[in-house]
């Protein structure tokens, strides 16, 4: 059985990237070019990686770390919005410290397994 926290975060952060995912969609609509095609999908990946979560799968940790260092690195090495650049690596920050908090406890439950494999 999952853990409740899993449980949560997974739904949380999928909803989170859900959401991030349907912006990238409509802003390709309006505006495309390679950032938005890039955002478009690092989104996908994280919902897939909350996904995984769901599912117990230790590669999840790995690809949804990895994408919040992507991002924190991004923002810090191209400050382009001034404060908004700073706010989100804070963001991204701390939801990888949220994500660990939540996971880290349970880490030996998490199965491990192929990136595609499922069942």
């Amino acid at each position: 059985m999952r853990p409740k926290s899993i449980t949560i975060l997974s739904a949380i952060f999928g909803a989170i990237w859900a959401s991030q995912l349907i912006r990238d969609v409509i802003s390709l609509a309006i505006n495309p070019g390679l950032l938005v095609i890039l955002s478009l999908l690092t989104a996908s990946m994280a919902l897939y990686a909350c996904w995984g979560l769901w599912n117990m799968r230790r590669w999840s940790t790995y690809l949804f770390s990895g994408i919040c260092i992507l991002y924190i690195v991004i923002f810090l090495l191209f400050p382009a919005g001034g404060p908004e650049s700073w706010l989100k690596t804070v963001f991204f920050t701390l939801l990888l410290v949220v994500f660990w908090g939540g996971v880290f406890p349970h880490w030996k439950r998490l199965q491990t397994g192929g990136f595609f494999k499922f069942r």
